[in-house]
């Protein structure tokens, strides 16, 4: 299929080729599958609807991710949005366990990337610390495979304070 549309300015014939049928689908629309995915802080917090750290406190969160899919997943990604108020911090002993393949550290987020075979699950150890004062939202946590946009899993954190000393 094509359309065919004029600048109405400079009057070229401009045409759009369809190269896929179908409708997109709103990313805010996609269902959790393939994946459970929790989170844990420690030093452990209490279960709450919000978690408090201290401006200075070190701390690390743990995601765990399991494959429910039923089939051995390849090139998938773990995407951690950090709150405003943590950052990574620089720990030259973190090492990242397998299936961990690649690890890209932003300022305010951190990817995996690695494989997961049926039914196994990833740990992922994050070293953070709390760094300014302020009420955020977080951490989050998505899960996709990067070739396969059905398969993905999500996790969203509660209200994150951080807290003067």
């Amino acid at each position: 299929d094509s359309l065919f549309v004029r600048d109405p300015k400079s009057g070229p014939l401009l045409r759009i080729q369809s190269m896929r049928k179908g409708t997109l689908k709103s990313p805010g629309i996609l269902r959790d599958s393939g994946f459970s995915v929790s989170v844990k802080s420690f030093p452990e917090i209490p279960s709450t609807h919000s978690l408090t750290k201290h401006e200075g406190d070190e701390f690390r969160l743990e995601v765990r991710i399991k494959n429910t899919s039923g089939q051995d997943l390849e090139n998938l990604a773990a995407t951690t949005w950090l709150p405003a108020g943590w950052i990574l911090r620089n720990d030259p002993h973190a090492q990242w366990e397998r299936p961990i393949r690649h690890v890209d550290r932003r300022a305010d987020r951190i990817v995996h990337h690695f494989d997961l075979a049926s039914g196994r699950e990833a740990v992922l150890r994050i070293p953070l610390r709390a760094l300014q004062e302020g009420s955020y939202q977080g951490p989050e946590v998505v899960v996709e495979a990067l070739y396969d946009n059905a398969l993905r899993g999500h996790w969203k954190g509660p209200r994150a304070r951080v807290e003067h000393r």
